[in-house]
């Protein structure tokens, strides 16, 4: 079975810092991961490198088999459209309605003429109101979306991914701007986006829903991995560094000292 992200000896640098060293990471399709760490460990960093908006300074990094830093930009495009993306700055165009942003997860699988009259035509209506009931949204299918709350936006930014059916699904900090109920609930529909073979990779700031809410915990600091396992078996240290509180959050049962 092809790794849905595969990388090997992968590092990064920025001028003379590391961004990324020595990384050694495969996921399966099908399989959740959930990346942890304190700022500027380079989760974002290697979100970018598996959605080919970076590429390596060192190892090679493949996306649903194809190594996007080489590959010509045909096919990276072609690629890119199996791989759904919550960016952490969300990417909705606000001055259009919420149909228009859901619908723009289709526009990798249509013709260059249907994605330009999408602009002024909404299309697949129906797909996109299908997104937005599964968010919870379904009566604000034409609301513009500067109108909506920051929780509103979060789901249209998942809604957007659902309606591209993807193969793969990144997503950076979905949960930031969200209490714990509703970061819970976000985090089950990107679960479900595209179905049970779709591979998904979260960065989180919140530690203590990463360890409840998936089965594999990759931890990063000083853009290193240090960690990559089940969430029971964390070392306390990693979890401290990552940014869980040593005192105030809830034990997790099993966590290692």
């Amino acid at each position: 079975m092809t790794a849905a992200f595969a990388l090997r000896g992968v590092g990064v640098r920025h001028g003379e810092a590391w961004t990324l060293r020595d990384v050694d990471l495969e996921v399966q399709p099908g399989e959740h991961v959930a990346l942890i760490g304190p700022s500027g460990a380079g989760k974002t960093t290697l979100l970018a490198l598996l959605n080919g908006l970076g590429s390596p300074s060192a190892g090679t990094v493949e996306t649903l088999g194809c190594e996007l830093a080489r590959a010509p930009e045909r096919r990276r495009r072609a690629v890119r459209a199996r791989v759904g993306t919550v960016h952490q700055g969300l990417h909705l165009v606000d001055r259009l309605a919420v149909v228009h942003n859901v619908s723009a997860g289709r526009l990798g699988a249509w013709p260059l003429w249907r994605a330009a009259l999408s602009l002024a035509v909404p299309q697949e209506t129906g797909e996109a109101r299908a997104a937005l009931e599964h968010v919870g949204l379904a009566d604000r299918l034409w609301e513009r979306t500067d109108r909506l709350s920051g929780g509103e936006r979060q789901r249209v930014a998942v809604a957007r991914v659902l309606a591209q059916r993807p193969e793969a699904v990144l997503a950076d900090e979905p949960t930031a701007s969200l209490d714990r109920p509703r970061g819970r609930e976000v985090l089950a529909l990107l679960r479900t986006a595209g179905g049970p073979g779709t591979a998904l990779v979260v960065s989180l700031h919140d530690v203590d829903l990463a360890l409840e809410c998936f089965p594999r915990i990759v931890a990063l600091l000083d853009g290193r991995v240090v960690f990559d396992g089940p969430p029971a078996q964390v070392p306390r240290d990693v979890l401290v560094r990552a940014g869980r509180s040593a005192t105030g959050a809830p034990e997790v049962a099993g966590v290692t000292a």
